[in-house]
């Protein structure tokens, strides 16, 4: 099993829609296409998490059923919509490009901050369809719009009715949710590479009676911003991430956010960990090279790829129900999608 150093270490980061940015580490190989006469057996529902009741976990009622039934709706979403084309992500579907990127740790961390990948020689956790990966999934806002299963699924349902279940969708959401959603999708940027991302959710951070929790981000190390196209072409965060990289390097900060109270809430994804309250600290440095990214077999590489929060360190473990249902959501639609397209698992 791979070992991870301090050195640097090759990742990929997909940048998808809308603004969403995934670092995947590349020490497994390419993925082979595999064609199949009959598609498999969805595997049975995962185990599900289990609580962490020190960093402050509760489960909501039925919460596994409800992973289940979220998982079963998202396949019909992705069977309606892609039933006789290329199973696209059922969110997030349009990547602006996957890209080779070195992710190095910063010598002499406190002890604090040194723990699972950030501390030498730590191995990855198990996974059969990708034992090398270390997954860290953010998005360019920091709160998500929903915490309750209940309304996750009732959203989901709405979302993908007919015009008068769309207008079910601020009932799903309720006030605050709706408020976030509104607010993340008005979210407009020039550059996928100049804006900052955030992992909305909670992760475990160290082992044992000292673990902790924290929230991840990921910001350019430079403040330059491109000015918003004033008539945007449909791919031009594609393009604007094609300049950038065929000019220079790119250069991001990791950074991860303790919390300094049980007051911030493991649970409640849709209420920010103010900084003045938990800063955040830099732990390490996403440099993306100089590089051609956008070709047919990089493409293909990239709609291959499934990313969980669940491809992680024991150290890194998520936290919350958001991330407990990602648990079984993703593996399922990943397995789902790959079924329909006749891959195998990268």
């Amino acid at each position: 099993m791979p070992v991870y150093t301090q050195n640097d270490r090759q990742y990929l980061v997909m940048i998808c829609l809308p603004f969403c940015i995934a670092l995947n580490s590349l020490s497994h190989a390419a993925p082979a296409t595999v064609p199949t006469q009959q598609a498999s057996v969805i595997k049975p529902l995962l185990s599900y998490p289990q609580p962490d009741t020190q960093l402050g976990e509760k489960l909501y009622p039925q919460e596994a059923l409800y992973a289940q039934n979220i998982a079963d709706a998202l396949k019909n979403v992705i069977r309606q919509r892609d039933g006789h084309a290329i199973a696209r992500r059922d969110v997030h579907p349009k990547a602006h490009g996957c890209v080779k990127a070195e992710f190095q740790v910063l010598d002499q961390l406190p002890i604090t901050l040194a723990q699972g990948l950030f501390v030498d020689g730590q191995k990855l956790l198990e996974d059969n369809a990708n034992p090398s990966a270390q997954d860290f999934i953010l998005i360019n806002h920091p709160v998500f719009f929903v915490n309750d299963p209940k309304r996750y699924l009732s959203l989901t349902r709405a979302i993908n009715g007919n015009l008068l279940n769309k207008l079910m969708i601020p009932f799903a959401l309720g006030f605050k949710g709706s408020k976030i959603a509104i607010q993340s999708t008005r979210s407009k940027i020039a550059n996928p590479v100049q804006t900052r991302y955030w992992s909305m959710t909670a992760y475990q951070w160290g082992n044992g009676a000292t673990r902790n929790a924290v929230k991840y981000s990921v910001r350019p190390c430079s403040a330059r911003q491109d000015a918003i196209p004033s008539h945007p072409a449909p791919n031009y965060l594609r393009n604007a991430l094609k300049q950038s990289l065929s000019k220079a390097d790119v250069c991001m900060e990791f950074l991860v956010q303790p919390r300094t109270s049980s007051a911030l809430s493991v649970e409640d994804a849709m209420t920010e960990w103010k900084e003045s309250n938990a800063p955040f600290y830099k732990v390490a440095t996403l440099t993306i090279p100089r590089q051609e990214f956008d070709n047919p077999a990089q493409n293909q590489f990239c709609e291959n790829l499934a990313f969980s929060p669940w491809h992680a360190l024991p150290a890194h473990k998520p936290l919350g129900v958001s991330n407990r249902l990602r648990k079984v959501v993703y593996a399922q639609i990943s397995q789902f999608r790959q079924q329909l397209n006749h891959v195998a698992a990268p």
